[in-house]
């Protein structure tokens, strides 16, 4: 009879061993498709800031052109390049700040698969 319940133990553990396993292969599964999903979600970000970025980039170097154009004298293109060069800090400011945000951003998703 001890023999019986003995086979039931063994039987029994390795139900709860497999259950264990079963759980943990749902765990990996569902961290590596939050992590897909993130790296995807950050790759559609980037690809639309890389677009802004570069309309950014050729309306102000089409600004640049039209203003080199009207100026007449060595005072206007002094003025346009004065102009132009604070458009131009103004808009590595905002890039730098974009690209903060966005790595910020990319943080708290990745450490919100890892906690979940």
């Amino acid at each position: 009879m001890s023999e019986a319940q003995n086979v039931k133990k063994t039987a029994s553990g390795t139900g709860s061993i497999a259950n264990q396993l079963v759980g943990m292969n749902k765990r990996s599964i569902d961290l590596f498709f939050s992590v897909q999903k993130a790296v995807l979600e950050e790759l559609i970000d980037v690809s639309n800031d890389a677009l802004e970025h570069t309309s950014a980039k050729f309306s102000l170097a089409n600004e640049f052109a039209s203003k080199i154009a009207e100026a007449h004298s060595a005072n206007g293109l002094k003025q346009v390049y004065a102009e132009c060069g604070k458009h131009q800090v103004d808009f590595i400011r905002r890039d730098s700040e974009r690209a903060f945000k966005h790595w910020q951003r990319f943080l708290e998703r990745t450490s919100k698969v890892f906690i979940n």
